[in-house]
């Protein structure tokens, strides 16, 4: 991972505007606010700084899970209301 190190100077959390760190192992810069912790992914070099797009370390593995459980079920339900109304 590649972030000159004038730019990390001047880039901040969006969600608490916080200073970011690099983890050049994980390819992430991560907050450093105590309340907030957010982990930012960098693909090819490019901070992605979009909160929708950030890993809570706090919430755990788990919950990223349960939240990839429900799209799948929701997507099912979508298709089974599209079948009902096509019949």
């Amino acid at each position: 991972m590649k972030i000159d190190s004038w730019l990390l100077e001047i880039l901040a959390c969006p969600k608490c505007h916080s200073p970011l760190r690099a983890d050049d192992a994980a390819s992430e810069l991560v907050c450093t606010g105590a309340d907030c912790g957010l982990a930012y992914p960098v693909r090819d070099d490019i901070p992605v700084l979009l909160i929708d797009e950030a890993r809570d370390p706090s919430a755990g593995a788990a919950a990223g899970r349960a939240a990839g459980s429900g799209d799948v079920g929701d997507t099912a339900a979508d298709d089974a209301a599209t079948d009902d109304t096509g019949a």
